[in-house]
């Protein structure tokens, strides 16, 4: 014997685990190759374009101004492209003010009469930087004006991803084996030329080097942040919008024509001229236009925010000082502080890993679905919390994929968990009844077809047995040990059955062992060699679960009955069915505790489940018959047998017992549809019917014949009857309705019944007693009660057991019981009610025993209503 430490959850772990670990690591894999595939970039661009929205809003940059071609410019003009001399003007108003630079992003490759050599003298001022299209694909290359010269040139191409979205910049290009740099970054060089700023950085035309002050302009990868293989020719940047809104001031061009302008929103700025006129349709989407579908951001403005973006990433909070020696080294003892960052590859692979794993980890432990939610929800939180204080640092991690590997992994899972639960028994860790008989079908049916195939032509070849057993009366076992210590106990016997198995030298591949009930096991072989090794397995089972338990310091002992089915290669059965019916055998079988499944069996079953659902049928009957107010009930008619004095010869009461009048059996005993009715619980609805209709016909007759006034009526109740919580108000309520005095009400309880549960049943007696009915003790000898039991009980008479009535004139032991039970019975002041008197002998002998009440065939068998009520009107007296 083993003293039992309790190991469920370690248990449950181990068996589940193997399953779960592949379940995420094909998940994982799968996420991977669509992360690498680029099938996943969608979701990481919109989590990038939400990130951007959220950022704080820095509103205009102060240090740019965008002069606005509008619709009312190009109306009031009346053609496109706008005259040179309306863009000389505008230059000349401009420049008035000692702007720092000035970009032009409108095409001039053409002459626009009149004012053209206006437009040439203006754009040969050496603050002024104009625009060229370099073109890709099919896209046309526009140029600049050849007359400018070519370090106050820059293009103004935009880079435009899959979806449509301007994310990226452009801040070098090379284009005809010459690299040119981007308009933003032309009129960025100029501006800092104008500041007197000097930093560490190459020329416009040279991209080497792209460090400025403490930015790190890092050039994009292919493979940078959560881009997959996106071209990133040239060198890119990716864009961080200062604001949603118009990055800076702005102003039309008829004002700055009209020189409705401060100079102070001029100098020392970089102005932009641009158009905004939706007609041109220079608009492109942005991350923002997500809020607002229709909203395009102008051209113009989309160079304003990328000169905000480098200006302001170069010289914001950086310490700029006016020699290249300092920032030197601040670069040097502090660091450049990149733009954007990026991770490694493998390091954003292991951060999606980490979040898969602990989906995982928590869809498994968490049990309960509320706190799993929680859980959930304030993990994707923390993700998401996290990748956004990272983004406003500058760095952009994967975070649309690992919520998805994290929620895929979970609920992945959650699955595996849920399809366990549904195969396996979550207290012993086996399979259950479900995963047994699929498996069992699955090998049915293999064979079967190869029968068929003729692969086998041995018509008795083996190809399954099933050994089932259950605990016999386990459900006491439960209410005495309580219902932790019986699960400890059935966790022993797993371990002990798999124990057995193992000492048997059972192959592990030939046997699936399952707890298919609550205390019932099934074991299905497969192929097994003979059946008489079935057999002696069984019975090595049964062996070992009568040698004793030790649980938690308890010694306990238990029986199984077992049931043994075998199924063959030409047949198609029901194989756990048929072992169900043979375990049924032994129970019901005295001293048999294995039984093999034989046909007859199956008619037995058979005849047992057609009579169910016939009394199942008949009591549904029987109730709307009841709802109908029908008033012969042919369906459960109660009939009467008389309790005889057997001092006097007159009627003192009768016995209500139930019958079922079966549509095509005709009469059926009670015996064989009274257990049925007790196992299925419907002998409460037809307990409650006897006990009403008792009540009530004994009331009618006391009525109707004063001479039995005090007439006395016997109702048996069930096991089930006396166990349920509303029995007490359930006779109260019979009482009441029916008139019926209490002192005439007797109900007989089995001796059985009471003995189950002694206190309890002592405690039910008591309140029943208080009712002030009568209280019999039902088959008493057969039971198991004691005399110190019998003195507690509030009982006023006891029932002497047919069985030794009838045989007490030829066996002498059941002489002595009898006349034992009748000195009992009046030394503790009750009577006695002898039952199964046959003859006339029975009558003499019992009298002269002192007797006092007499029941059987000899007097009368039990009747219908319509015989019994004869009796009494008859004054039916019996003479001895």
């Amino acid at each position: 014997m083993h003293t039992l430490k309790p190991r469920l959850s370690r248990k449950q772990v181990n068996i589940g685990l193997g399953s779960t670990l592949f379940t995420i690591s094909i998940f994982i894999l799968a996420l991977l190759g669509a992360r690498q595939i680029g099938f996943l970039e969608p979701l990481e661009l919109a989590a990038y374009d939400w990130m951007m929205r959220q950022q704080p809003d820095k509103g205009i940059d102060p240090r740019l101004l965008v002069v606005e071609i509008t619709e009312d410019d190009i109306r009031q003009q009346r053609r496109w492209p706008l005259p040179d001399q309306v863009i000389a003007d505008a230059l000349e108003n401009l420049l008035q003010h000692k702007p720092a630079v000035i970009g032009l992003d409108n095409y001039r490759d053409f002459p626009q009469e009149p004012g053209h050599q206006s437009l040439v003298e203006q754009l040969q001022q050496p603050n002024i930087v104009v625009i060229r299209k370099l073109g890709q694909d099919s896209t046309p290359s526009i140029p600049a004006p050849d007359y400018v010269a070519q370090e106050q040139i820059g293009f103004n191409d935009l880079v435009v991803d899959g979806d449509g979205i301007v994310r990226r910049n452009l801040l070098y290009a090379n284009f005809d084996e010459h690299v040119y740099p981007s308009f933003a970054l032309r009129l960025f060089s100029y501006y800092l030329e104008h500041q007197h700023h000097v930093l560490p950085m190459g020329s416009a035309d040279n991209p080497s080097q792209l460090d400025m002050g403490r930015a790190s302009m890092l050039p994009l990868e292919t493979t940078s942040g959560a881009y997959q293989n996106v071209d990133a020719r040239g060198y890119q940047i990716l864009l961080r919008y200062r604001t949603g809104q118009k990055v800076a001031r702005h102003v039309t061009l008829a004002e700055v024509l009209a020189g409705d302008i401060k100079p102070e929103w001029v100098q020392d700025k970089i102005v932009l001229i641009g158009t905004t006129a939706h007609s041109i349709k220079d608009g492109f989407v942005t991350p923002f236009s997500a809020v607002d579908d229709e909203f395009h951001m102008p051209g113009v403005y989309i160079h304003a925010q990328i000169i905000s973006h480098i200006i302001s990433a170069a010289l914001d909070n950086s310490n700029v000082e006016p020699s290249y020696e300092a920032n030197l080294f601040i670069s040097q003892t502090l660091g450049y502080r990149p733009l954007f960052s990026f991770w490694h590859d493998s390091f954003e692979i292991v951060w999606i890993i980490f979040w898969a794993v602990l989906g995982g980890i928590l869809a498994w432990w968490v049990q309960q679905p509320f706190k799993l939610a929680t859980v959930f929800i304030a993990s994707l939180t923390s993700l998401i919390g996290i990748s956004y204080i990272l983004f406003i640092q500058g760095y952009w991690i994967p975070v649309s994929t690992p919520m998805l590997a994290f929620l895929i992994s979970g609920v992945s899972v959650i699955s595996s968990r849920l399809v366990y639960d549904a195969l396996y028994d979550t207290l012993t860790g086996l399979p259950n009844r479900a995963f047994l008989i699929s498996k069992f079908h699955r090998l049915q049916n293999y064979y079967y077809k190869l029968f068929s195939y003729r692969f086998f032509k041995d018509e008795k070849k083996l190809v399954a047995a099933v050994i089932l057993w259950d605990i016999d009366r386990f459900k006491i076992l439960n209410i005495v040990l309580g219902h932790r210590l019986g699960d400890l106990l059935l966790i022993e016997l797993t371990q002990r059955i798999i124990t057995l198995l193992e000492d048997q030298q059972v192959r592990r591949s030939r046997y699936t062992f399952s707890r298919v009930g609550g205390n019932e096991f099934g074991l299905l072989l497969r192929l097994p060699p003979h059946d008489l090794e079935v057999r002696r397995l069984a019975e090595a089972i049964q062996k070992s679960t009568q040698q004793p338990f030790l649980v938690e310091r308890q010694e306990i002992f238990i029986t199984a009955s077992i049931g043994i089915a075998f199924s063959y290669i030409n047949e198609k059965r029901d194989l756990l069915r048929d072992a169900y019916a043979a375990m049924y055998r032994a129970k019901t079988s005295p001293n048999v505790r294995v039984e093999v499944f034989k046909s007859a069996m199956e008619s037995s079953a058979v005849a047992q489940f057609e009579l169910e659902r016939d009394l199942r049928q008949a009591v549904i009957q029987h109730k709307e018959n009841i709802i109908q107010n029908i008033e012969h009930d042919v369906v459960f008619p109660v009939y009467y047998q008389p309790l005889v004095d057997l001092k006097t010869g007159k009627i003192a009461g009768f016995e209500a017992l139930l019958r079922w009048d079966h549509e095509g059996r005709g009469i059926v005993p009670p015996g064989i549809f009274i257990p049925i009715a007790e196992e299925t619980g419907l002998i409460l609805p037809l307990g409650e019917w006897v006990l009403n209709e008792a009540c009530r016909q004994a009331h009618e007759w006391q009525q109707k014949y004063p001479a039995y006034k005090d007439l006395m009526m016997g109702v048996n109740l069930s096991a089930k009857q006396f166990a349920q919580p509303h029995l007490i108000d359930c006779i109260q309520s019979t009482l009441n309705r029916t008139g019926l005095p209490a002192p005439c009400l007797k109900l007989e309880i089995t001796e059985s019944v009471i003995m189950d549960d002694f206190k309890i049943s002592a405690a039910m007696m008591t309140m029943l007693k208080n009712l002030g009915v009568k209280l019999g003790i039902d088959d008493f000898g057969t039971g198991y009660s004691s005399l110190a039991y019998l003195t507690q009980m509030p009982t006023d008479t006891l029932k002497v057991d047919k069985s030794f009535v009838i045989s007490m004139g030829t066996r002498e032991v059941d002489m002595v019981i009898v006349e034992t039970i009748i000195a009992l019975a009046h030394s503790l002041n009750m009577n006695v009610i002898a039952e199964g008197i046959e003859e006339l002998e029975h009558v003499l002998k019992l009298r002269s025993l002192d007797c006092e009440y007499g029941q059987g065939y000899y007097f009368s068998k039990p009747l219908p209503k319509d015989q019994a009520e004869k009796l009494l009107a008859g004054h039916q007296d019996f003479k001895f």
